[in-house]
């Protein structure tokens, strides 16, 4: 169904361009790198905590004191830094909204499982944690954490996918300067 509504929204890409002069649209696109980076970075840090423990024990220490999805905001983040690779602010914007809808029926889905397998000690925690935006001030940590090498490698390079927007938007602009595709919408 996901994947229904991103194929013309991932063909429409070809038909928008950046209305911010060149040196906005390097920035922007620049400011992208650096959310796709992050988006990995903490992603790693997110899996480094849960690696695989997700349904047997709750993890409430790293990412999960600041918010209750860590993976799920990261990969917001990079979604956000792939649409900016278009040059256009309303593009990186729209996908960080597009990738945060899809997230919260998903975690509506999660949280019932959650609940069901944890129990008073879940809502204890969804009390304590919001559910996408960080509270950093709630943030603590434990001494060791045990950690799954193939997953870390696996989202390692899962997270790698997201730097694949930088040569599909430089083949979309190379293909609209060549006429080859009309940019009909610019955006900001």
């Amino acid at each position: 169904m996901i994947f229904l509504l991103i194929l013309p929204a991932a063909g429409a890409l070809f038909f928008i361009s950046a209305r911010n002069s060149e040196p906005t649209a390097s920035l922007v696109e620049a400011i992208g790198i650096g959310l796709i980076a992050a988006a990995i970075l903490g992603r790693l840090w997110s899996t480094l905590y849960i690696g695989g423990r997700k349904t047997r024990e709750l993890v409430e220490t790293g990412p999960y004191s600041i918010t209750r999805n860590p993976l799920y905001v990261f990969s917001a983040m990079g979604a956000a830094g792939a649409g900016a690779q278009t040059g256009s602010v309303m593009v990186a914007v729209a996908f960080a909204v597009c990738t945060w809808l899809i997230f919260h029926f998903v975690v509506r889905a999660e949280e019932v499982r959650l609940h069901q397998a944890f129990g008073a000690s879940y809502e204890n925690y969804c009390s304590r944690v919001p559910r996408f935006l960080p509270r950093f001030s709630a943030f603590a940590d434990v001494d060791c954490v045990m950690a799954n090498p193939k997953r870390l490698y696996a989202v390692f390079f899962d997270g790698l996918l997201f730097f694949s927007a930088v040569p599909v938007s430089e083949l979309i602009e190379w293909l609209q300067a060549r006429g080859s595709v009309p940019a009909l919408f610019r955006l900001f």
